[in-house]
């Protein structure tokens, strides 16, 4: 709960297979606004949360038009809290990708996985647990190693457990996203590990399954993503 990763955007210039944002599954150009951050960093020095890391990904991060705007409002946050660290997750990819990074501060760590194709070593996002009978006596709500590994998720539609579980949501249309900071708790995260977990292919990293570098799908996110192509979700905003 003191690490956090914001979707800056959706929109990513790779959509890479099997990707946990759902950026080739189920594309979109939504972003987060400077006015979002700008209430995120507010909240945050209300509540006295001191962040120990802020990750800012995607999609791809530098393709948000307002990237360094919103590096500039995580700088003032850190005149608070000089602790915090502000990473950018990026694949890195073409001269587009390379000219932002090369304009970020100093003080911007950057987190460049180098990706130069599509088929990268995933694992299998969109193969929901509850399609395999081994997962369907499950306890969801402990979630996997990424809650722990990367920290709560934030994109434009509020907190989440964690940045895969807010893909979920966008694509299984659930609305879950806690509309402020004040609502984040350890069961109001546990209740929303439970919702997204189920259909989250990351969970089956508790069990050791397998990467892949092909695009797989089970049926519950087959149907979830025909209803997306067809009637697209429209979450409320944080």
């Amino acid at each position: 709960m003191r690490k956090l990763e914001v979707e800056t955007t959706s929109d990513c210039n790779l959509t890479c297979y099997n990707c946990n944002r759902a950026t080739r599954q189920a594309p979109s150009k939504e972003a987060v606004s400077v006015e979002q951050i700008e209430r995120l960093i507010g909240e945050s020095l209300e509540l006295g949360w001191p962040w120990d890391r802020i990750g800012l990904s995607g999609g791809e991060p530098t393709l948000h038009p307002e990237i360094l705007k919103i590096v500039e409002c995580l700088g003032r946050y850190r005149s608070y809290n000089p602790a915090c660290t502000v990473t950018v997750v990026t694949n890195g990819f073409g001269d587009k990708v390379q000219s932002v990074l090369s304009r970020l501060p100093a003080w911007v760590r950057i987190r460049n996985s180098g990706k130069l194709s599509i088929a990268q070593d995933f694992e299998s996002y969109n193969v929901a647990p509850i399609d395999l009978a081994e997962y369907r006596n499950e306890d969801f709500t402990r979630g996997c190693h990424l809650a722990e590994l990367c920290g709560m998720g934030f994109t434009r539609h509020g907190f989440y457990a964690c940045g895969p579980g807010a893909s979920v949501d966008r694509v299984f249309d659930f609305d879950i996203g806690l509309k402020s900071l004040s609502l984040v708790t350890n069961r109001s995260l546990r209740q929303q590990l439970g919702r997204v977990c189920r259909y989250c292919g990351h969970y089956k990293q508790n069990h050791g399954a397998p990467t892949t570098r092909e695009q797989v799908i089970s049926a519950s996110w087959e149907r979830a993503l025909e209803h997306y192509r067809q009637h697209k979700p429209v979450l409320s905003l944080y």
